[in-house]
């Protein structure tokens, strides 16, 4: 999802905001039974010098294992700099 003009920490919150909204999807498939949607969200800015969209995708990458490696279902940004 791209946020243009939108400081990381608003795309943050609208990414919790997902979050807490997926967790509200229930499906019940007979051969699996009840589940939960759940999610692992990296968030990444732009920054100025970025050449070009793959390098802002492998820093949101990143910070997607990041979240899936230290619990999942939760939201990791990139750092800065």
């Amino acid at each position: 999802m791209l946020l243009p003009e939108t400081s990381i920490e608003s795309a943050r919150t609208v990414a919790e905001r997902l979050l807490v909204d997926l967790h509200t999807i229930n499906l019940s498939i007979p051969e699996l039974g009840d589940l939960v949607v759940s999610a692992s969200i990296g968030v990444a800015a732009y920054r100025r010098g970025d050449d070009n969209v793959d390098q802002l995708v492998s820093r949101a990458d990143e910070a997607m294992y990041a979240a899936k490696n230290s619990g999942k279902n939760k939201v990791c940004l990139t750092e800065a700099g």
